[in-house]
């Protein structure tokens, strides 16, 4: 009786705690204990509870005598619940291995004295091993009738059923090996070793489902490369929508939004121009088992792509909460089963508007799966925005390792954050502008002199990275993204006070013939200058030869304080009204009149790579971050949504956090105290989870 009490009170979830609710004061409560988020309880929540702690202990007694016979099979030997649940088999056949020196006749005649006939012998295998192999059927006896029988036969070596084998779903996709957090094997993955098992059991989930094309996750990020040939064939395309007719044919304010919008540059593209989103992408649904590159979470689904960060890894919250209401409508009047969206950004504080659109997509159906942040901050204490919004729809992730630790960067929280998940060295699809390769209208790495410039002041290519003193030590600037050489604003010395200088391109770039074409503009840059002061660097172009300027980007207000000395890639859209015959562009450095911290902080600005051109690179690559963890869960509840579609929000997150692998590194940091485990949350039975949790989150 006991061990029954044990094995149904044992997985009873810490994140009870965060979702008992009191229907009046709609506050949190504790089952027992410390209170996780209030000091008020609920006489309906103890209630509910104290009817689960009932129904376990009835459980218990009816679940006694099961356990027992499950732990002593006939022939003694042990075996667990677990394992008699997932052994599968055909009734009435066995597979008999009959002792050396029986002979096929011998076989037969035996078989018959038990009223057993020979259904299949293995006739090579016989005569390999000097053993004759068969399999023995009955229309009228049990596998278990006959299993006795051959046990105790003194002719008989060894007896099995005739387990049914289902295909362990492992995709042929040539990169599979090394996505350690899909499969984790103990495999090293960019020179990281890991620890077997260490992972979320996608393959074993893939028994049960590889997704669904009616199933649509939507990327809220920095778009997503949806002509990738590992993410083409699984994009969401808008049914409603005729591609490149210039007609808004489903009247939701968007014209030819086929594939989702791009909030950023407020157009219907949402290319991603930095990588981030497609990453995210692939882990959710990298098209599966095609021979090529790596497999997503799904193997068969939709990805819905929403840009709204831009190619230097910052967005807005409005163009944020676009997006969703974006989602949200394509969901709620047209149809389209959005069952998760995928948010692997946050900072900033509370935003109420946020908040609503988030709590919105919930109410729509729609699973809202969230980055825990990557400060190493507890987010009890210091909040971070969205994953700690206190939404019923949320699910807040953080990041583990290949050896099932919580990453020292990944922020975690005992009430804000619900669960781990494999976020380290994750391997996946990427899109990004590569200035040497894509620049095919305009490269210059520098390195062959001052030719495609022009300057009305210092400028001029150097190799001189200067020494300046900054943050409390003497630094300069580090090598340059290619080469040697780079533009500078003052070669070898500080930048002056009240200087207004520019270095632009020599002569005028014909982009008129790239109208119906993305153009994208790139540059790599470090600056060093006095701390937030008035110093202004500014990446200007013009439509007519450099008659007039138009600020396409100002670095200042953040890039110079930010970035500070290290080289960073801005990669950014040049406006239609900008693609004329006389097309140029120019650096703008401008100073104000004060030294501010004199000895410190003047050694301007540098710049190398300057690319135009209107390809971007589609490839894989690595990245680490809770960014990483979130598509993991996204497309966990994607798989959930294809294998049972009938299922709440309230029941897709319940799955997902009550079957969760319980490590020690997540103790006391996650709400569950676990890791993502996706097998375990798609094969639950649907009796098993906690109605509790329903009230709350529907």
């Amino acid at each position: 009786m006991m061990v029954a009490i044990y094995l149904f009170l044992d997985p009873i979830p810490q994140f009870w705690h965060k979702y008992v609710i009191n229907r009046e004061s709609f506050q949190p409560l504790s089952i027992g204990g410390k209170n996780m988020r209030s000091n008020k309880r609920s006489h309906h929540g103890q209630f509910a509870v104290l009817k689960i702690l009932c129904i376990v202990l009835l459980l218990g007694i009816i679940m006694g005598p099961v356990w027992a016979f499950c732990q002593m099979r006939d022939d003694g030997m042990k075996t667990s619940l677990n394992q008699v649940v997932k052994e599968r088999y055909v009734e009435g056949e066995v597979l008999v291995k009959f002792k050396q020196g029986i002979t096929s006749s011998d076989a037969v005649s035996r078989m018959g004295a038990y009223n057993l006939n020979i259904k299949k012998r293995f006739t090579l295998l016989s005569k390999i091993k000097g053993s004759t192999y068969a399999l023995v059927a009955s229309k009228t006896r049990s596998t278990a009738q006959i299993m006795a029988d051959m046990e105790r036969d003194t002719m008989v070596e060894a007896v099995s059923p005739n387990y049914v084998r289902t295909i362990d779903s492992m995709p042929n996709d040539p990169s599979f090996g090394v996505l350690w957090g899909l499969h984790n094997t103990g495999q090293t993955v960019n020179t990281v070793t890991g620890t077997v098992d260490a992972d979320i059991d996608a393959p074993e989930a893939w028994d049960a489902t590889t997704g669904s094309t009616d199933v649509i996750i939507a990327v809220v990020d920095t778009g997503v490369a949806y002509d990738h040939e590992d993410l083409a064939a699984n994009m969401w395309t808008n049914p409603l929508e005729t591609p490149g007719n210039g007609i808004d044919d489903d009247g939701n304010g968007y014209v030819d939004d086929v594939y989702g919008i791009d909030t950023v540059n407020e157009d219907s593209d949402p290319m991603d121009d930095d990588g981030h989103g497609s990453h995210c992408a692939g882990t959710i649904a990298a098209v599966g088992n095609n021979g090529t590159g790596v497999a997503g979470v799904n193997w068969t689904a939709r990805i819905m792509a929403l840009k709204f960060i831009s190619s230097l890894g910052w967005g807005y919250d409005a163009d944020a909460i676009e997006a969703i209401e974006y989602i949200i409508d394509q969901k709620v009047n047209h149809n389209q089963n959005v069952v998760a969206i995928n948010a692997s950004w946050g900072g900033g504080d509370y935003n109420v508007l946020l908040s609503d659109a988030i709590e919105a997509a919930g109410g729509a159906g729609i699973v809202f799966c969230a980055a825990a942040g990557n400060d190493g901050e507890d987010n009890d204490i210091t909040p971070h925005y969205p994953s700690s919004y206190d939404l019923p729809c949320i699910i807040a992730v953080a990041r583990t390792t290949s050896s099932d630790a919580l990453s020292s960067s990944s922020c975690y929280g005992a009430v804000s954050v619900d669960l781990g998940a494999p976020g380290s060295n994750i391997y996946s699809t990427i899109s990004y502008f590569n200035a040497s390769t894509d620049g095919n209208i305009f490269y210059d790495d520098m390195e062959s002199g001052f030719g495609k410039w022009y300057t009305n002041n210092t400028w001029a290519i150097t190799d001189d990275r200067e020494s300046f003193y900054t943050g409390g030590a003497t630094r300069s600037f580090s090598a340059p993204p290619s080469g040697y050489y780079f533009l500078s604003d003052s070669p070898g010395v500080n930048y002056v006070a009240s200087t207004d200088s520019w270095v632009g391109c020599s002569s005028d770039i014909d982009l008129s013939v790239y109208a119906d074409q993305t153009v994208y503009f790139s540059s790599q840059a470090a600056f060093v200058c006095d701390w937030w002061w008035a110093e202004k660097a500014i990446i200007e172009i013009s439509n007519n030869g450099g008659a007039d300027w138009t600020t396409l980007f100002d670095l200042s207000d953040w890039y110079l304080y930010y970035n500070y000395w290290g080289w960073a890639a801005d990669v950014i859209v040049i406006p239609d009204s900008f693609k004329t015959a006389n097309f140029r562009f120019r650096f703008h450095f401008i100073s104000d009149s004060d030294d501010n911290d004199p000895g410190s902080d003047d050694a301007g600005w540098v710049i190398d790579d300057v690319a135009i051109g209107t390809a971007l690179t589609k490839g894989y690559g690595y990245k680490s971050g809770t960014s990483m963890a979130t598509p993991h869960v996204a497309g966990a509840v994607g798989l959930l949504a294809a294998k049972r579609p009938n299922e709440s929000v309230a029941m897709r997150k319940n799955r997902i956090l009550r079957n969760v692998d319980k490590i020690p590194a997540l103790s006391g940091k996650t709400v569950t105290g676990g890791r993502l485990n996706i097998e375990k949350a798609i094969n639950a039975a649907s009796g098993s989870l906690p109605a509790v949790n329903f009230l709350l989150m529907q």
